[in-house]
């Protein structure tokens, strides 16, 4: 095996997971989706340990650390439901922008490590959209596109880890603390310098998905 395009599995054992498939493809270059401001997480942290467990144990490897996936406001999952039938967007990011990024425009610079692993092996790539924006301001430009009013509303953090699992709730208000402290509003040129071309906008992505929310 060659190459590992690898998602991060968000189970507290990942770990341990990823070091066992390595040790499975030992040659293989690893590219390994992680998430914006890894580097900041404590020396510890399940985020840190995670990457730990490929740059460690890879022969060669690249790191993405993406930003929120745009994907998410289509997915069942997330906030597609949210949208079509409640009219709203409900994330506590404290009034935050986050710098959105399609996840086309992750595999594409997850293509390019992969198919020349000699430039990119031992990169950790910051990877976002062009710019970083609030959930006020999607919540307009999702209103504009359908006809219909849609609302951002920002509940506290202790909302969303309530009930939750307590590895769970601790990994959830780490990162959602570095939507608050902006570094997920930071952008990078990450997608433009590897792919030769800008990430896709926000908006566009919200044009382009206006009929799945409309309902």
């Amino acid at each position: 095996m060659d190459a590992i395009y690898l998602a991060r599995p968000d189970v507290q054992d990942s770990a341990e997971l990823v070091t066992r498939l390595i040790a499975a493809a030992p040659r293989a270059h690893i590219v390994l989706v992680s998430e914006q401001g890894a580097e900041r997480v404590a020396a510890g942290g399940w985020v840190r340990q995670v990457e730990d467990a490929v740059t460690g144990n890879a022969s060669r490897w690249t790191i993405l650390r993406p930003s929120w996936f745009q994907q998410v406001l289509t997915d069942p999952r997330y906030f597609l439901d949210a949208i079509r039938r409640e009219r709203v967007i409900s994330l506590p990011t404290g009034g935050s922008p986050i710098a959105w990024v399609d996840t086309r425009d992750i595999a594409a610079v997850a293509v390019q490590a992969i198919a020349d692993p000699v430039t990119h092996h031992a990169e950790a790539y910051t990877v976002t959209g062009p710019e970083a924006v609030t959930t006020t301001h999607i919540a307009a430009n999702i209103s504009a596109v359908i006809g219909a009013e849609v609302t951002a509303s920002v509940p506290p953090l202790s909302a969303a880890v309530a009930g939750a699992d307590p590895w769970l709730a601790d990994v959830v208000s780490d990162m959602f603390g570095r939507v608050h402290d902006g570094t997920f509003a930071t952008v990078g040129d990450t997608v433009e310098k590897v792919t030769g071309r800008s990430p896709r906008t926000i908006e566009k992505f919200i044009a382009e998905h206006a009929d799945l929310w409309r309902g």
